[in-house]
């Protein structure tokens, strides 16, 4: 709601809309566009974002109605299989990519000037997938990113960018004698960058006080937090003895960093001029035993170690296993008609 509306001493009702699209079969069946988005459901439960102007004492700060700009969201399914010469589902490719925009314009009257106040958001995700082999081997690869911003006439006051990377790969391969194995890798991402005054802390006043950063610090315009986590496993199963083993492998790598920017660009997240490393650190463990734990506060490592080679990991772990369960491991059991559920 803008702060015109609120500011016009009366009441108003404000309602959230739930908008969703549909499918629309055309000749070809790998090819299924989605129609423009349209309100499936409405509620008075409200999510949004809250501007406050601080103005002089006894002082009202007015505005103009809200200027949108909200086009319909993008949204692509791409689909295509393949089958064997018995008409077996094959393999299994998809595609689906969704992107948003959103702008808000009105103009803010204080106590001591006016100017035209912008709130700017961005989103988009991606996921594609390969499932092939009958489904043995699947490879999922997905990505969200997005930004907001908020600006005053042609500078920005606040910006926020984030992305989630993510990748997922597993396989599966079994032997004449019945044996079999299953090995899986992922490996995931944060990344968030914030610019200009949030309203909650994003950590980097805690390095203020820092001798290695007292000449540096005041140039600081935001932080940038880069995280990622992976992770790799392998289950070998022998049915008809019915045992198993399974071994892994995670880690995870985190970098906190002061950001310099480019203030003078007013629409979404500022470029970045530059950047320092505040904080990293880096932990690794194995079937469960952590073997690395590296810290680094500006640059100087602190408090970090990592086992020599003569320490022992945790052995493998061990389990009894049922004879023909390797398919219900994988939650791939096939159906009455042959193919994969």
């Amino acid at each position: 709601m803008s702060l015109g509306l609120n500011a016009d001493g009366k009441g108003h009702v404000s309602l959230s809309e739930t908008v969703g699209s549909y499918w629309v079969c055309l000749v070809a069946p790998s090819l299924h566009p989605l129609l423009p988005s349209h309100i499936t459901n409405t509620s008075q439960l409200l999510t949004g974002k809250i501007f406050l102007w601080l103005d002089a004492p006894d002082s009202i700060t007015t505005g103009t109605n809200l200027t949108q700009h909200s086009p319909h969201p993008q949204i692509s399914v791409l689909t295509s299989f393949t089958t064997d010469a018995t008409g077996l589902n094959e393999a299994l490719i998809y595609t689906v990519d969704v992107c948003r925009s959103l702008s808000l314009l009105s103009h803010i009257r204080t106590s001591t000037s006016s100017f035209n106040a912008t709130w700017t958001q961005s989103l988009t995700y991606s996921n594609h997938g390969d499932l092939t082999a009958y489904v043995d081997d699947q490879i999922n690869v997905q990505s969200t990113s997005g930004s907001n911003s908020a600006a005053n006439v042609a500078s920005y006051s606040y910006a926020r960018q984030i992305s989630y990377p993510l990748a997922v790969n597993s396989t599966y391969t079994v032997d004449p004698d019945g044996n079999y194995s299953i090995t899986a890798d992922l490996l995931r991402g944060q990344d968030v960058s914030i610019a200009g005054s949030p309203v909650f802390p994003t950590g980097l006043r805690s390095f203020e006080a820092l001798s290695a950063v007292l000449a540096s610090y005041p140039a600081f315009q935001g932080s940038a937090l880069v995280t990622t986590q992976n992770g790799s496993a392998v289950y070998n199963a022998n049915p008809y003895a019915g045992t198993a083993t399974s071994f892994g492998t995670t880690a995870q790598d985190m970098v906190f960093s002061g950001i310099e920017v480019d203030a003078s660009n007013g629409v979404g997240f500022p470029d970045v001029r530059g950047s320092e490393e505040l904080y990293h650190r880096y932990v690794k463990a194995a079937n469960g035993t952590v073997v690395q734990n590296e810290e680094t506060l500006v640059g100087r490592a602190f408090g970090g170690w990592a086992w020599g080679p003569g320490f022992r990991v945790a052995p493998a772990q061990q389990a009894r296993v049922a004879i023909g369960s390797q398919r219900e491991v994988l939650g791939r059991e096939r159906g009455a008609n042959g193919n994969t559920d």
